[in-house]
């Protein structure tokens, strides 16, 4: 269990105080900025569980798992560090589920963090739905602590295999994910953010159509082309919460498998 701990322990101590950290925490507070902004005018109500949630799913949740774990593996290969660290104790095993465990907690924290602020900022300014700001506090945890374990092993994969991460890690999600969700019917279950929101929507009660583009609508244009070359229903497919939370873990379970695979057969370490 050492084996484990103590990289875990090194790495965590090295990345909580370190920029990376502290830009990303602070990114993640916006929507909390925004939504100050927006009582002062009266406005914003309902913001957490809507345009607030909204925006941790489609920026928070898929983006900042790229930079924790592409600093996992790409900088220090880079640097030539894992060789140092490869020298000591831990197996070439243990490295990655250190690395894997580190770079999940960090990006659970830092939108943990902006997720919190904001549910406290709303329990503030409502406090007759203190219970319900509470329960959606709860779910969307939920969420980001089964999505941000996907994404992080398929960034840690990246950070292992491509030259430029980052710029791949982005084009996945601006790219894959965002534009297959404006594709109805086939496509979406390929996507990590319908499970991810699913969650959140079907346990909270949300709309979907706050969650998820009008190109799902039956009478909406991108939905009739794209329904006329793909077939099939233009109606939304919403996974049920047992389904969704099954398939992330599956999922972070394959593919922290798969990068434990993919370093060990690595020469250059």
């Amino acid at each position: 269990m050492n084996s484990i701990t103590t990289p875990i322990a090194l790495f965590v101590r090295r990345e909580i105080p370190s920029k990376q950290m502290v830009i990303l925490t602070l990114a993640c507070l916006l929507p909390s900025v925004i939504f100050v902004i927006l009582r002062m005018f009266g406005a914003g109500s309902t913001f957490f569980e809507k345009e607030g949630a909204a925006l941790f799913f489609e920026a928070a949740i898929p983006l900042v798992p790229i930079f924790y774990s592409v600093a996992a593996f790409h900088e220090e290969f880079e640097q030539r560090t894992i060789v140092y660290l490869l020298t000591r104790p831990p197996s070439r095993t243990a490295y990655v589920v250190a690395k894997f465990l580190t770079a999940w907690f960090c990006s659970i924290l830092s939108i943990g963090i902006g997720v919190t602020t904001l549910a406290v900022l709303s329990m503030w300014s409502r406090p007759d739905f203190l219970s319900h700001y509470i329960f959606v506090l709860g779910m969307m945890f939920v969420s980001i602590t089964l999505s941000t374990a996907v994404y992080t092993g398929i960034f840690l994969i990246f950070g292992m295999v491509l030259k430029y991460p980052v710029v791949s890690g982005l084009i996945y999600t601006a790219g894959w994910e965002k534009l297959v969700a404006l594709v109805p019917g086939k496509l979406q279950p390929w996507t990590i953010s319908l499970y991810s929101k699913s969650i959140f929507i079907v346990a909270t009660d949300a709309e979907p159509q706050d969650f998820f583009p009008e190109a799902f609508k039956i009478d909406s244009g991108a939905g009739k082309v794209a329904g006329m070359f793909l077939g099939g229903n233009t109606d939304m497919p919403i996974p049920g919460v047992a389904r969704s939370a099954a398939t992330l873990v599956i999922l972070a379970g394959l593919l922290l498998v798969a990068s434990i695979m993919l370093f060990r057969e690595r020469e250059d370490v």
